[in-house]
């Protein structure tokens, strides 16, 4: 009789320690998981106690409206020398008639 239990017992072992050692590995996962998460919420916290300045929100203020200017700039540039050279307008989109394949 005690032969027969012997590789029930071993069978029963060696589960207990494989679920052991992927309930060790969850864990580990879950810590890691956890460590990263704080280490991501500590430096949004950071960043977000820099950008929250004035001087950084004047200088945001700054680059939004700056980016704005030269962006009409350079729009109000290429169109006025567009309307002033329509071959070359008329070849641009020739060109990308024939890149997009429209007819």
């Amino acid at each position: 009789m005690l032969p027969a239990r012997r590789p029930r017992l071993l069978a029963q072992r060696r589960a207990d320690e494989a679920r052991a050692a992927q309930d060790a590995e969850r864990q580990r996962v879950r810590e890691i998981t956890a460590r990263k998460g704080a280490v991501a919420l500590e430096r949004d916290r950071l960043r977000r106690r820099r950008a929250n300045t004035p001087f950084a929100r004047g200088l945001q203020t700054a680059g939004g409206w700056l980016l704005s200017i030269l962006g009409a700039l350079i729009v109000s540039i290429v169109l006025t020398w567009l309307l002033r050279h329509p071959s070359e307008f008329d070849a641009l989109l020739r060109a990308a008639r024939s890149a997009l394949r429209v007819r």
